[in-house]
């Protein structure tokens, strides 16, 4: 089923894409060459399983932009136009799903006129679908827990599909609430357009949303026009290179890579979160700017003095204006400090980073004058420089741009006005652009003459091919010499971000305050620490620690039962593995659960805990915790799906077991 509105209220229903383009061919085609073809843009939410489906088509395909296994893009010329096909998930942040859209874009009337989907994905199988006679019974087995009989029977009375009390009509059932996700992605992009050019134009900024594969880009842009990056020039070829290996994501580990068990009485734990932590970097930085330079031998041991490194610092006023990237070797002295939440990092067997106090001393290490610096104070490393390169120039417009687009979100915000989330995507992600990946090749859709062409002429340089429904579907080195990026800038944002990070957890632990988890923006610690943690970081730093305000932390859990007081429960196992039971309303029994697991959905956590723990999410990671393996179905409340080539496969169990065993720092 295929569904498409231009308008966001009216839909066309189709039961394949050669309907709808059958359907854009009668409206829109033209054999008159001498006009110019017309360009449509069709926005699907996550294209990629769409795109399996249509790259095998008989339409001719071209202009296939993918990164990884993901397709961002491409287009189906036809007679007098052209359909351009498009993901608009990349538009949001990577944890947007179609449900929050409406909280994110919509006013609160329009809200209220949008029902929650239950969709028993698993139970459309071949047969029932072409049955068309639904079991309402049958169905919960395949409805999120919990899920009443007359909950679904409502659900399926809005869509006017029931037949009698337990049976329902499967394709208008589906048809209803595929039509009502197409208008929320419809008109979600069009305020997301109309808010953009209205937010920008006094400005005399003139942006279309459309002209934008992702929101990256779109910030960058922004930027860009801004003056952001005036006297920057982009990286490419070998100095590229050089810098990529400069980035390195935000810290996220237990405290000393050791699990933690929380669950005494009296345990009172918050979510101690910085606010924009990666706008608050740009705010107090800079872009660097000017031609990058190689250090030569009497630069570098100049900076083999760590009075001299400190003597650069982000300041305007700063003696020393260069900003340097340099490859060091590392080494523990008697004053080296052992840290919880250590500063260096490498990447381990597995291609993961890991954060320990237990560096190789005979490897080189990279790292720019923020964390070099960072890396001396907070752990008293010493360090000697191997080679680098810097930039003698500073361009700080970008801190003026940051702190106007945050107060500008802030006062949208007050006003309760949706437009507010354009400035929060774009405060988010900006940074990103800048240390995108090298694209080494490219993706080709052809039919077999096509092929055969290709194959004459560039051989050497086809990487793979897979043949499907006619079709070549080819990846083809390209040349990456002229790929070319503001790396070094989005190094720096890191950098900074978690000298932010640094300042506070060192002064926790400094204090011998317990944090027991951190996520790249924020640390679980005691509540009952704050107050400490705030005096002492006030006596260092002189700048005050709580707040709404970039630079600043605050509490963070957050509860859809209502406001949360604090955890009184926890169990950290691993990274991105852990749960906090939250305290609503502790004197009325209202509860919830703060719950990650990497590789798992809450759904199918959810359903392991009410089968086998009682609904009690702690005790199931208690379980975990003990080195106790568990089964999780992934395909218990959602559809898997399983991709071979360019054939899609529904699953219909997915198992992954899970188990922790001690790990190296836990012997």
């Amino acid at each position: 089923m295929l569904c498409y509105t231009e308008d966001g209220e009216n839909v066309t229903t189709a039961r394949s894409i050669h309907y709808l383009i059958r359907f854009l061919d009668k409206h829109h085609g033209s054999s008159d060459t001498s006009t110019p073809k017309q360009s449509i843009c069709l926005y699907y939410f996550n294209l990629s399983y769409d795109a399996k489906f249509i790259l095998t088509t008989k339409y001719a395909i071209s202009d296939v932009i993918q990164q990884g296994s993901k397709q961002l893009a491409f287009t189906i010329y036809r007679k007098g136009y052209s359909i351009v096909f498009r993901d608009a998930y990349r538009l949001f942040s990577p944890d947007t799903s179609i449900s929050k859209l409406p909280s994110m874009f919509f006013n609160k009337q329009d809200q209220q006129n949008i029902f929650k989907e239950l969709m028993p994905y698993n139970y459309y199988t071949k047969e029932r679908y072409l049955n068309n006679i639904g079991s309402i019974t049958e169905s919960l087995e395949f409805l999120p827990s919990g899920t009443t009989h007359e909950d679904f029977t409502k659900a399926i009375n809005r869509a006017e599909a029931l037949l009698d009390e337990d049976s329902y009509d499967m394709y208008k059932y589906c048809k209803f609430y595929c039509e009502q996700d197409v208008k929320i992605l419809a008109k979600a992009v069009m305020i997301f357009r109309d808010n953009l050019r209205q937010q920008y134009e006094p400005l005399n900024i003139h942006l279309d949303l459309y002209n934008y594969l992702t929101i990256s880009s779109l910030a960058m842009d922004v930027q860009y026009r801004l003056g952001c990056f005036n006297g920057c020039y982009k990286v490419s070829g070998l100095l590229r290179h050089f810098l990529q290996q400069f980035v390195i994501g935000g810290r996220c580990m237990t405290s000393s890579n050791r699990r933690v068990l929380k669950t005494e009485p009296n345990t009172q734990i918050v979510d101690f979160d910085a606010v924009s932590l990666y706008p608050s970097a740009m705010r107090i930085m800079y872009y660097p700017s000017g031609p990058a330079s190689s250090l030569n031998d009497d630069q570098i041991a100049f900076y083999n003095n760590p009075a001299n490194l400190f003597n650069i610092t982000l300041d305007q006023d700063s003696s020393d204006q260069k900003t340097l990237y340099l490859e060091v070797k590392l080494k523990r002295n008697q004053q080296f400090i052992p840290r919880q939440f250590p500063l260096v990092s490498t990447i381990d067997d597995d291609g993961v980073r890991q954060f320990s106090n237990n560096f190789d001393e005979s490897i080189s290490y990279f790292y720019d004058h923020v964390s070099l610096q960072d890396l001396v104070e907070f752990q008293h490393i010493e360090y000697q420089i191997v080679s680098g390169v810097y930039f003698q120039e500073r361009n700080y417009t970008i801190r003026d741009v940051v702190q106007q687009m945050f107060n500008k979100r802030a006062e949208l915000k007050e006003l309760k006005n949706p437009a507010q989330i354009i400035y929060k995507l774009m405060l988010n992600s900006a940074y990103g652009k800048m240390i995108e990946k090298i694209h080494p090749t490219q993706t080709l859709v052809l039919d077999k003459l096509e092929f055969y062409k290709l194959v004459l002429k560039q051989s050497s340089n086809i990487d793979n091919v897979v043949q499907t429904g006619g079709k070549y579907v080819v990846t083809l080195k390209q040349e990456i010499a002229d790929q070319s990026t503001f790396t070094f800038g989005g190094v720096l944002v890191l950098s900074v971000s978690k000298r932010i990070m640094n300042q506070v957890m060192c002064t926790a632990e400094d204090n011998k305050l317990d944090i027991y988890y951190q996520d790249t923006d924020s640390m679980q610690i005691n509540k009952a620490s704050l107050n400490v943690l705030q005096e002492a970081y006030q006596n260092k730093y002189q700048r005050q620690l709580i707040g709404s305000a970039m630079g600043q932390f605050h509490s963070d859990f957050k509860s859809e039962l209502g406001e949360v007081q604090h955890a009184d429960q926890a169990v950290y196992i691993s990274k991105k593995v852990y749960c906090a039971r939250l305290v609503i309303d502790a004197s009325k029994n209202i509860y919830d659960y703060h719950v990650r697991m990497k590789g798992v959905s809450l759904g199918a956590i959810s359903v392991e805990a009410e089968n086998n723990f009682k609904g009690d999410f702690i005790k199931l990671y208690e379980y975990l915790f003990n080195q106790n393996p568990i089964k999780f179905d992934l395909c218990a409340t959602k559809p898997i799906f399983e991709y071979k080539g360019y054939r899609v496969f529904t699953k219909d169990s997915f198992i992954r077991q899970l188990a922790f065993p001690l790990n190296k720092h836990e012997k």
